[in-house]
Parts: structure tokens; sequence; C-alpha cells
């Protein structure tokens, strides 16, 4: 097995851990977009939970102060917990964006690689082309004169 195949097969196994990678991440990004998503539910809910109180006060409804309170309560609740699962998100995300960065990395350096190889080998294979033109050239020149000497007819004039 050639260099250049051995580094191809090592390209591609990087190709591969890197769109692994750049999948985990996506992942990661969609589920803390989700998180995002539902804080924002929560604070829509701790506004209607305010404005259920404020409506309260106008209208003088207990029964919709308490609903309303409860509400504001729940909601805070909620998303004091989204926002913890929140910060670990942001921290998954952000050590899986270094994998996937070191994945890239290693990905571009076993590509430098196969193309260093690649060179190496065309540059070897031209060698060999321009060593078998050259043998070509000499056998080529080298054969009048031989020709000569095997039919017995010699370069001097006279001699036969």
């Amino acid at each position: 097995m050639t260099t250049s195949s051995r580094m191809r097969r090592l390209c591609d196994l990087r190709r591969s851990v890197e769109q692994n990678e750049a999948s985990r991440l996506g992942s990661a990004e969609a589920a803390l977009q989700r998180l995002d998503d539902a804080l924002e539910q929560a604070r829509i809910r701790k506004g209607r939970g305010r404005a259920l109180v404020e409506e309260s006060a106008r209208t003088g409804e207990t029964q919709d102060r308490v609903a309303g309170l409860e509400e504001i309560a729940c909601a805070i609740r909620k998303y004091k917990a989204l926002m913890l699962r929140k910060r670990y998100a942001q921290e998954e995300v952000q050590r899986i964006r270094e994998r996937y960065l070191e994945k890239r990395t290693e990905r571009c350096q076993a590509e430098t690689l196969l193309r260093a190889a690649l060179e190496r080998e065309e540059n070897a294979a031209q060698r060999r082309s321009q060593a078998a033109l050259d043998e070509w050239h000499r056998m080529l020149r080298a054969r009048p004169a031989r020709d000569g000497i095997e039919d017995g007819q010699s370069d001097t004039p006279g001699r036969t």
C-alpha cells in the first residue's frame, strides 16, 4: 500500500469523524435553541400571570389574583430550572465545538500530508519517466554505431 493510499484512508477517516462531530454540534445547538424557546415561553407565562394579577386588582376577583400569583411563581420556578439547564447545555456546546474544531484541524493536517505525498509520488513518477526517456535516447544514439559494427562494416573506409 502506497503512502498516498494510506494518507487517503486517513483523510477519509478524519473527514468522517469531523462530520460526526459536526452532527453532534448541530444537535447540541438545536437543544440549546429549544431551551431558549422554553425560556421565552416561561417569560410569556410570567407576563400573563402579571396581567391576570393587574386585571384582578381592577375587578376585585381574588381567585384571579391567586391564579395570577401562582402563574408568576410557576413561571419563575420553571425559568430558574431552565436557566440552570441552559448553562449546562452551553458548556456542552462549547466542549463539542472545541472537539469539532480539533477534528477539523486534524482533517486539514491529514489533507495537507496527502497533498504532499501525492506530490512526492508525482515527482518520483516524473523522474522515472524522464530516466526512461533518457535511457531510450541513449540507446538510439548508440544504436547506429553498433549496427555498423554488427553488419561487419567499419567506421574507417577501406577496411572490410
